[in-house]
């Protein structure tokens, strides 16, 4: 299923888990190669998704039943009509969320039940949101730390939820001073991104928690969003394979951690790397046995992320896998390189992450022509890789 942010999404994604159908869920910022990579590995019988999407999606749709979106309308659009079941996925699987490690292609999370139950119920027992109360939308549905703190936890607990499908700081103030919001959940560079537009005349008194997750925030930065904003601000841990890990319960915020462990949720350092152990952790990854055997050790997933412990909470401190976050998006690295490589004049690429930037090295036979080689990159990625994925500095290796 593939929709912006949007009432449809909800009542998509709500209906086909209602009917026992698993929703793959893609993201609208996907291109040819990761299209390819999660089309192959899912083998969808059908596709559900806004008509506006549906262009996008042509190079690789091939038998499915196809039902676009468009106001409020469902069509059938084409298809061979032949239904088929996944029987090779375990039978608690609600859903299968795409995710990176660093191999140069996604993996499917297999998420069952009671990982989206009690995640909610975790989220809600740190936030503690209540009837009636407004949530502003901005990050994508499709992202587990959405789906679960701003799609099921308003709807288990009477929240009222305003849905934007825009980043623009004056717009997002707008709504926030019209719908008198209450809280926000986004990453700490949107957060930074508001503040460049927050100003005396910025009417958001309304506003009460902040929700942060997905990205390092440093308890420098902590403070400076907390204070500027004048609301509590509250940062967590977690990952498609299990949301949340860890959080900060109102009223109990400590700035430079992501919090204490979630209920049922243990927690362990093995090696510097955070390691975590919960009965609803998902289930591995679909049709990648190899990738899933290398994710465990003892029973512990292997985050890939680098932390420590301060007292009771978790301190996280980098990513050690090869990815990173652009944005508060996760970006594999090796994924980018297999990307320049299509290019068959590029024999041999390096990709790096560095100074919040994604950099790439190529190799090259000959240096004439150099210069139009690197400015032709980029119009060569966009159609291939989501465009925060794509280096903003080329070099010679």
């Amino acid at each position: 299923m593939l929709f912006n942010n949007s009432i449809e999404f909800v009542q998509v994604f709500l209906a086909l888990c209602t009917i026992g159908a698993i929703p793959v869920l893609l993201k609208p910022e996907y291109r040819k190669l990761e299209l390819e990579e999660i089309f192959s590995n899912s083998r969808p019988s059908a596709i559900v998704a806004a008509k506006r999407f549906i262009n996008s999606l042509r190079p690789v749709i091939r038998n499915q039943t196809v039902i676009t979106s468009e106001g409020g309308t469902l069509a059938l659009e084409g298809g061979s009509g032949q239904t088929c079941c996944a029987t090779d996925l375990p039978a608690e699987t609600a859903s299968l969320i795409y995710t990176y490690r660093g191999y140069g292609y996604p993996l499917a999370a297999m998420v069952p039940h009671s990982q989206f139950y009690f995640g909610a119920k975790a989220f809600q027992e740190l936030t503690q949101g209540l009837p009636g109360q407004r949530l502003l939308v901005v990050l994508p549905m499709s992202h587990i730390f959405t789906l679960v703190g701003c799609v099921l936890v308003p709807l288990l607990n009477k929240l009222t939820t305003v849905i934007s499908n825009t980043l623009n700081p004056i717009r997002i103030f707008k709504y926030i001073e019209q719908f008198e919001i209450d809280r926000i959940i986004a990453v700490p560079e949107l957060y930074f991104l508001f503040l460049r537009f927050l100003d005396s005349s910025t009417q958001i008194g309304s506003l009460k928690v902040l929700v942060s997750g997905g990205s390092l925030l440093r308890a420098s930065e902590f403070e400076v969003v907390r204070s500027k904003f004048h609301a509590e601000l509250l940062h967590g841990y977690g990952l498609t394979e299990f949301a949340p890990v860890s959080g900060h319960i109102l009223g109990k915020a400590r700035a430079g951690t992501v919090g204490p462990a979630c209920r049922p949720v243990d927690l362990r350092i093995d090696e510097g790397e955070i390691q975590i152990r919960s009965p609803h952790l998902f289930s591995g990854y679909y049709r990648r046995e190899k990738e899933t055997k290398e994710a465990f050790k003892d029973g512990w997933f292997r985050t890939g992320d680098i932390g420590k412990f301060d007292g009771d909470h978790l301190v996280f401190l980098r990513e050690q896998k090869k990815t990173c976050k652009v944005n508060g998006s996760l970006v594999d690295l090796e994924e980018v390189r297999r990307a320049i490589l299509r290019d068959t004049e590029i024999p041999d690429a390096l990709v790096q992450y560095d100074n919040d930037a994604v950099i790439a090295h190529i190799a090259v036979s000959s240096r004439l022509g150099l210069k139009e080689k690197i400015r032709s990159l980029v119009p060569f990625l966009q159609p291939l890789i989501a465009d925060n994925k794509i280096p903003r500095k080329f070099g010679i290796l």
